[in-house]
């Protein structure tokens, strides 16, 4: 346990000394962070563990008050964060429903590339990094193949070229239509009439 948390426990703010003890994943870190933020706000210092325990140390009764201020907006706070969670987690659900409804109304051959191709980029990447010299290893131990006569493994530097046409395809592919109805709309209009 830190100082300040420490300090944080004896002057009655037991909340904020286990939110800001938290150190593991990303929305520990989020929250400790925002328990930082509020006793900052309070004291008038920079967000920072070091800025906090300084500013509360020096005299702690007359920080009672202030500590004590910041435990209890931290209940409200936290279910804002909830709730922010709660809306991210539902935006994710929802784009993975228009995903499956959009592959289940249009005929599998226009969607059905984007999986096909990804399990073939993986089985050719895998085949010349090591699916290639596993084989002529072989070729050569228990076959004694010469030199010349093994086979010839990919060339890297088309395959990074089909992986990146692959992936501006898949991914940067709707980003740019989405940057040219921007910048020309009436070029390139939505479907719908403007809507995603």
């Amino acid at each position: 346990m830190s100082g300040l948390e420490k300090v944080l426990f004896e002057l009655g703010a037991p909340m904020l000394a286990k939110l800001i003890g938290q150190r593991f994943g990303a929305g520990a870190q989020d929250i400790a962070q925002l328990a930082l933020d509020v006793l900052a706000e309070q004291f008038g210092v920079a967000p920072t563990r070091e800025a906090v325990e300084a500013a509360i140390k020096p005299n702690q009764t007359t920080s009672v008050a202030k500590v004590r201020a910041a435990e209890e907006r931290m209940p409200e706070l936290l279910l804002a964060e909830a709730e922010k969670m709660r809306a991210g987690n539902e935006q994710h659900r929802l784009t993975n429903e228009l995903l499956l409804a959009t592959q289940n109304e249009k005929p599998a051959w226009t969607w059905a590339w984007l999986y096909v191709w990804q399990w073939v980029l993986m089985g050719i990447w895998g085949w010349a990094l090591l699916g290639v010299h596993v084989a002529n290893a072989a070729l050569r131990v228990f076959v004694g193949t010469s030199a010349e006569a093994l086979l010839p493994a990919p060339d890297l530097a088309t395959l990074m070229t089909l992986t990146g046409l692959y992936m501006g395809l898949h991914m940067g592919g709707h980003t740019v239509l989405e940057l040219m109805r921007g910048k020309w709309g009436g070029v390139f209009p939505a479907k719908d009439g403007g809507a995603n």
